[in-house]
């Protein structure tokens, strides 16, 4: 039997929003992005490279709730 803490729980899409800053190898200025999750007030986003991270929102606009 496994334990329940070390099973990961799907992702939900929260929300769609569009990169503002500037252009960086792992975020295409303007390109839309879901957001996984929010956390600690912060969006966790796939990034171009294939892996999560956490950015603040200030970097972005909502274009989806």
């Amino acid at each position: 039997m496994k334990n329940a803490r070390n099973q990961r729980s799907a992702t939900v899409i929260v929300m769609k929003v569009k990169y503002i800053g500037e252009d960086l190898v792992a975020m295409h200025q303007g390109k839309i992005y879901e957001v996984l999750s929010i956390e600690h007030g912060y969006y966790r986003i796939m990034s171009e490279i294939e892996e999560s991270y956490l950015f603040p929102p200030t970097l972005f606009e909502i274009v989806e709730e």
